[in-house]
């Protein structure tokens, strides 16, 4: 599965995780062919310093 972070597109294998700059506002989106798809969220204040699943998202 592919997502773009708001600074560049990540490839996220089952199970595996990543560390995103919390910087409030920024999209992080679904990803297909090096492409920005839909928003999965939007970062805000509640998610900095937390580990979020997507498959909860």
């Amino acid at each position: 599965m592919s997502i773009h972070t708001g600074s560049g597109f990540v490839s996220l294998n089952k199970g595996g995780s990543i560390i995103i700059t919390c910087t409030m506002g920024k999209e992080v989106r679904w990803a297909d062919s090096s492409k920005k798809a839909d928003v999965i969220f939007k970062i805000s204040s509640d998610h900095c310093g937390k580990t979020l699943k997507l498959s909860e998202l």
